[in-house]
Formats: C-alpha cells, sequence, structure tokens
C-alpha cells in the first residue's frame, strides 16, 4: 500500500471515530470552553483530573457554557467507563468516546478530534494531560489544583492573548531537549524567549484553533505524540499570535516518556519547522522578546532526582564515537578535544 492511500485510509478511519461526537456537540449548540484530555489507559489518573477541572470550571467559569472533551486510544475501554462515572458541575456537558482505529490513535490524533469539536462549538481550548495528580506537602497543595482552570483560561478569555503556556518549576535534568535545544533555537531563531512549551498542557483561543486547523493534514502525518509542543509553538509565532506564560507551580505526573524518544521527535520536528519557516524568520530581526507571564511565581521544593551517572557517561562515550566525525567538523578544535579527553 502506497503512503496515499494509507493517508487516505487514515483520514476516513479519523472521520469516521469523529461522526458521532460532532453530532453530540451539534446537539449542545455553542460553547464558550471546551476542556480536552486525551487518554490511552490512565483510569487511575483520569477521575481525579476531571474531578479538579470541573471543581476549577464551577469556580471560575460557572456563567460560561463548558464541555469536558475526552478522547481515548482504542484499548481505553477501562479508562472510559471510569469517565462516565464522574460528576461534573452544573452546566458543564460531557463528551467521551474512543478512537476507532489504531491508525489514527495517538495523543496527536487525539489531539486533532478534541479541536475540531472546540471549533464546532466555536468555543476556546484548554488541554490537559490524563496522568496529572495532586499531593499535600510543606508548601500546600502541590501539582494539579482547580486554580490551573482560570490560570490557563483567564487570559483568553478576556480577548489579550491566543496561546497561554504553563511554566513549571522543574529539576534541571527534567526535559533536556526543551531546555538545551528547542527553546535555544526559539530565541535565536524566532526571536521568542520562553521558559517553557505549550503540548500537553496550555490554552488555545478560538481564533488560533482555526489556525491550527488549517494544517492538521500536515502534522498529523510527520508529528509524534512528544514534538507537539514544537509545531504549536511555531505556527503560533509565525501567525503573529499573543502568547504569554502561566505560573502555576510543580506539575506531577503518573508516568514519564522515555526522553530519547523525545529528543528524537522533538529534533525533527523543530528543524522541519524552521525550514518551513525560512521565509518568515530571515525578514525578522532585532531583540528577543519575552511573554508576559500571568500567576504566581512561588518557588516550591522539588522532589529528589537521582540520576545514573554510570548509564548517562556510557551512553556519553557512546554517542561520541558513533557521531565523532560531526563533531569534528562542526566544534572548534579546542572543544572538540576536551570532549575527546572525556572520552
Amino acid at each position: 500500500m502506497n503512503t496515499s492511500s494509507y493517508n487516505s485510509i487514515t483520514e476516513n478511519t479519523f472521520s469516521d471515530s469523529l461522526r458521532d461526537p460532532l453530532e453530540q456537540a451539534k446537539a449542545i449548540g455553542q460553547a464558550d470552553i471546551i476542556i480536552g484530555i486525551p487518554f490511552r489507559d490512565e483510569a487511575n489518573t483520569l477521575e481525579h483530573v476531571c474531578q479538579v477541572i470541573s471543581e476549577g470550571l464551577s469556580q471560575s467559569f460557572s456563567d460560561k457554557k463548558c464541555v469536558i472533551v475526552c478522547v481515548g486510544a482504542p484499548c481505553g475501554e477501562e479508562a472510559l467507563k471510569v469517565l462516565e462515572t464522574v460528576s461534573l458541575g452544573q452546566n458543564i456537558h460531557r463528551i467521551s468516546f474512543l478512537m476507532k482505529d489504531e491508525r489514527s490513535n495517538g495523543k496527536v490524533w487525539a489531539t486533532r478530534a478534541i479541536m475540531q469539536i472546540a471549533d464546532s462549538l466555536n468555543a476556546d481550548l484548554a488541554l490537559f494531560e490524563a496522568n496529572l495528580c495532586s499531593r499535600k506537602s510543606d508548601d500546600g497543595l502541590i501539582g494539579l489544583t482547580s486554580d490551573w482552570i482560570s490560570h490557563l483560561l483567564l487570559p483568553i478569555e478576556q480577548g489579550a492573548i491566543d496561546l497561554t503556556i504553563p511554566w513549571f518549576n522543574t529539576h534541571y535534568s527534567t526535559a533536556p531537549a526543551s531546555k538545551y535545544l528547542i527553546r535555544p533555537l526559539l530565541a535565536s531563531i524566532y526571536n521568542l524567549k520562553v521558559r517553557s512549551l505549550p503540548g500537553a498542557i496550555c490554552g488555545i483561543s478560538s481564533k488560533l484553533l482555526k489556525t491550527y486547523l488549517a494544517g492538521l493534514s500536515i502534522w498529523c502525518d510527520r508529528i509524534g505524540d512528544h514534538s507537539l509542543d514544537s509545531w504549536l509553538i511555531t505556527t503560533a509565532i509565525t501567525n503573529e499570535a499573543s502568547i504569554c506564560e502561566i505560573s502555576v507551580g510543580v506539575k506531577i505526573n503518573k508516568d514519564q516518556p522515555d526522553k530519547d524518544t523525545v529528543l528524537k521527535q522533538q529534533i525533527s520536528v523543530i528543524f522541519d519547522q524552521t525550514e518551513f519557516n525560512k521565509d518568515w524568520w530571515q525578514q525578522r530581526g532585532g531583540a528577543i522578546s519575552h511573554p508576559v507571564t500571568y500567576g504566581w511565581t512561588k518557588n516550591y521544593r522539588l522532589d529528589e532526582v537521582t540520576l545514573d551517572i554510570t548509564t548517562l557517561v556510557a551512553k556519553f562515550k557512546q554517542d561520541f564515537s558513533r557521531y565523532r566525525g560531526l563533531y569534528e567538523e562542526i566544534l572548534s578544535r579546542e572543544t572538540f578535544t576536551g570532549l575527546w579527553k572525556l572520552v
């Protein structure tokens, strides 16, 4: 089967999965706020996430028509059953379903489905992860709290912002691809210095949603589950969207993705986007800007992180040997010699 035929079948299975949910959205009519949660099999955390979100919507947006949209992988039957038992607040609707085919499965396809439902309701959107947790500490309740809802959505609801990006207190070893590659590239090429990236958690205006949807046939084919954030922010920047950062404290996830997979996917997309947008950034110049920051800036005590030094050193030596020719070509003689001595 050639690529064109496969893509056509995948699009058809995606449309089939979305047919009934779009009918549910049509019955709702119009909404103000959509909360989107892509999930796989997070039955043990999804109930908590929905409860906290429902509480946050009731506290901050009781006068708004809200819909929680949960889109799961075909293997998520147990999680879907849990969702159906969650009690939601007044004036909060629910649309939850599973994708019908593995070919249109994954966080990217689920996010696309959520965006299309939000667009059909002409609503602003906030995306959340399904494996978020909360816990009590000496600093109070940390992790996911009901305040996250208002922080992500208020700047958008007030009409000032198109994209809100949460900024978390994190350990220096967390998300190395983002910290040491993606964000420096965004500053040097796109002239925007951010402390975090959007992706699994962010707020998106109904206006920016239409921009994202215009390119969905492209990014579902070439963007992985862990590189969506690079596409979201570069597309927002090049379309002159207004962006702000939201300080929300600490994020606690039950599971963490493999860092090597994240690195490979993010490198691929940020380089693709840089090439795709070269006509835009080649005409730009001037100073690097910083997005406006909303929310509190309290520093939380982070959990201790244990690093496997032996594995890290072994991987450094292996990769240095593999890419030695490239390093020798692009690095200064002094830097290359220093790295070689470490090996």
